[in-house]
């Protein structure tokens, strides 16, 4: 598996790019979602790194839940809303800001899809 840095420019890149239906990711291009961790901002909301500190979402409360919400950054370093490797868990919802909870609903999510 590449280092998770370059992983995740390779996957950014990829995201942007339309993919055929039926697309799969591969294990080759799996992204450890145990190793995402939460810094909280303020009591709204976490961001969300990967462990070498790449920026890939945060988490926001929006009423009584919590939505991970996916970015990404473009060549010249303006956020993408949205956008990013994790782009397909956009608005996963969470009943807490919790590193574990957000790693098991992101793995959960992620059934059949290659990522882990």
């Amino acid at each position: 598996m590449p280092n998770l840095k370059d992983w995740v420019a390779e996957r950014s890149a990829q995201v942007k790019e339309e993919r055929p239906k039926g697309a799969e990711d591969t294990e080759q291009n799996a992204l450890p979602l145990s190793l995402l961790a939460l810094t909280r901002i303020n009591d709204d909301v976490h961001s969300v790194h990967l462990p070498d500190g790449a920026h890939v979402g945060n988490l926001k409360r929006i009423g009584a839940i919590w939505k991970f919400k996916a970015v990404g950054y473009d060549d010249a370093g303006q956020v993408e809303p949205g956008g990013g490797p994790l782009t397909l868990r956009h608005n996963t919802v969470l009943a807490a800001p919790d590193a574990a909870e957000l790693n098991a609903a992101l793995s959960a999510a992620n059934a059949g899809t290659g990522l882990r």
